[in-house]
């Protein structure tokens, strides 16, 4: 029987495209923090309130909050 060849791929610099998505990322959050403080704010920081405007669920939103390191 014959024997299966393996081959490597050769390394990819992925340093610029990395770098990059980090720095969307980190809009994207920014971004992300802007909505949740406004619907909090809009909706007197009842969590339950600000994630029904915001078209999410509660635990959801917390979640979200947490990982964003926001206090509700």
């Amino acid at each position: 029987t014959p024997r299966a060849t393996v081959t490597t791929a050769p390394p990819v610099d992925v340093g610029d495209g990395y770098r990059a998505l980090v720095a969307v990322r980190a809009t994207l959050d920014e971004r992300e923090r802007g909505l949740i403080e406004a619907a909090l704010a809009a909706h007197g920081r009842v969590v339950t309130r600000a994630a029904q405007a915001l078209g999410i669920g509660r635990t959801s939103l917390l979640s979200r909050m947490q990982t964003l390191r926001m206090k509700p």
